[in-house]
């Protein structure tokens, strides 16, 4: 099967755009560029593909990418064609995406709470990934689920490390994304009870009127995740869970 031939029969397809003249991405989770009978004794995983990683993969022997997020000709390709630079190292490259979220149980996890709805495309929106589910035992504060997801991702080594690099470089205005936006409580405070879970990511497209759509379905919930993108100070998301009597924290 062609890649070609795999995209008809993809249900994880589909067009996302912003209607920016030539901006538009198809995505079709599988493989994008490569031969399916391409012996691969070596793969590499990663988030989001550019010029480096096509550049480090070739240097240590790599025969296939894997990349979380869609992959467009020429934006994740060093502004070649895929064609021109993947062909000229026989590289194969594969994209997850959308047929990746909601199905995989590692955020959920990482948040403390085991999932009992789960929507890839809330409201019709693809990628609009929305996530209800119950706590885990014994993470039944804020403070629980914020001590967990710091732990698993090693907080103080994180810290540890930016600092590192501050004093190697001799410039203390260095930033990591990890330390700058870690977990953080808008509503409520660390001893805050929490029992039911909704979580969402406002980068995908959830707003305020889905917040309130999925406390009417489910009115038991009573804290609010949002994660990988977040809200800040004077959002109408915070105002609305503030009425709707939820926590809030951003993971």
């Amino acid at each position: 099967m062609s890649p070609d031939e795999d995209y008809q029969l993809n249900p994880f397809a589909v067009t996302k755009t912003s209607d920016v003249l030539g901006k538009s991405v198809l995505e079709h989770p599988g493989l994008v560029w490569g031969d399916y009978d391409k012996e691969i004794k070596r793969l590499a995983v990663l988030m989001t593909l550019t010029e480096s990683h096509i550049e480090l993969a070739r240097a240590l022997c790599v025969d296939a990418l894997i990349a979380h997020h869609p992959i467009a000709e020429g934006s994740n390709s060093g502004g070649v064609t895929f064609q021109s630079y993947l062909g000229t190292y026989d590289l194969a490259v594969y994209e997850l995406h959308e047929a990746f979220h909601g199905t995989h149980p590692g955020i959920p996890w990482l948040h403390g709470y085991l999932p009992t709805d789960i929507d890839i495309s809330y409201g019709g929106i693809p990628g609009n990934v929305v996530y209800v589910g119950e706590v885990l035992e014994g993470l039944d504060t804020l403070g629980a689920i914020i001590e967990r997801l710091e732990t698993i991702v090693d907080m103080p080594m994180e810290c540890k490390a930016l600092d590192t690099e501050r004093k190697c470089r001799g410039i203390d205005e260095i930033n990591e994304t990890c330390v700058t936006v870690r977990p953080l409580i808008y509503l409520g405070d660390e001893y805050s009870s929490v029992r039911k879970v909704v979580h969402a990511f406002p980068h995908a497209g959830f707003t305020s009127d889905h917040l309130k759509e999925i406390k009417r379905n489910h009115p038991d919930i009573d804290t609010l995740i949002l994660s990988i993108s977040r809200v800040y100070p004077g959002d109408p998301m915070l105002a609305t869970a503030e009425e709707l009597g939820l926590n809030v924290f951003c993971g």
